[in-house]
């Protein structure tokens, strides 16, 4: 047998035995997706993510809970301005007496001229107080 038939039933040999491992593969797959569909899969996994996290956040705020009472300060006060940023500028500017020039704001003359939608998100725009 000459040396380049012998290399050829040498790789059919192991494309067959990689084939057959692919395939023992792909059966096994097929038959853990019929214990259990991929979604029930990635349910558990986001599950165990969540948990992980959530032992770890505990783990951080028994060891630093300084710095984790510091965080929620700033993000509660970061939403509290954002919040509450209009009468805020109103006070400031009435603290320190600055005037607004209205005169190039275009303003239409009476509520009919304002568009339906425009009048509608001018009053979900500040729903918890009313000037």
């Amino acid at each position: 047998m000459g040396i380049t038939k012998r290399r050829l039933l040498e790789d059919r040999m192991l494309r067959d035995a990689a084939r057959r491992n692919v395939s023992r593969d792909i059966d096994l797959m097929r038959a853990d997706v019929e214990q259990k569909s991929v979604g029930a899969r990635m349910a558990d996994a986001s599950h165990d993510q969540a948990r992980h996290a959530g032992i770890v956040a505990g783990t951080a705020a028994r060891e630093k809970p300084v710095e984790v009472a510091t965080v929620l300060t700033v993000a509660l006060a970061g939403l509290a301005v954002l919040w509450f940023r209009e009468p805020i500028a109103h006070a400031l500017r009435d603290l320190l007496g600055l005037e607004v020039d209205d005169s190039a704001v275009e303003r239409p003359d009476s509520e009919e001229q304002v568009p339906p939608e425009v009048r509608s998100n001018r009053k979900a725009k500040y729903f918890f107080w009313r000037r």
